[in-house]
Formats: structure tokens, C-alpha cells, sequence
């Protein structure tokens, strides 16, 4: 509730929290896992996205 009244959240979107914390986090796991992640582009119309793993070579 502090966060709404301070409006820290009203620049918020499911695209920014991709973006920002979800693309970053999968790329340190791609390291440990020694795997490469990748990521289609943001669609606005569906929010969908599609991820893919691949081998490294």
C-alpha cells in the first residue's frame, strides 16, 4: 500500500517487470545452466512471449 501512495508503482507494466526482471533473471540462469535462452519480441496486442532453450555450441 506505501508503494501505491508514493506512486512507485504506477509506471508498472508486465512488459517492463519482462523486461526488466524476468529476461535478466533467465540469462544468469542460462549460465549455470550452460544453456542459451532466447526470448521473441514483447507483443502488446497478445503480452504473449515465447522462449526457447537452446544448447551452447
Amino acid at each position: 500500500e506505501k508503494g501505491w501512495k508514493r506512486g512507485i508503482w504506477t509506471t508498472l507494466t508486465e512488459q517492463k517487470i519482462h523486461e526488466e526482471w524476468t529476461i535478466p533473471r533467465f540469462l544468469g540462469y542460462a549460465g549455470h545452466l550452460q544453456v542459451k535462452f532466447v526470448f521473441s519480441p514483447w507483443n502488446e496486442v497478445t503480452r504473449n512471449i515465447e522462449m526457447s532453450v537452446e544448447p551452447l555450441t
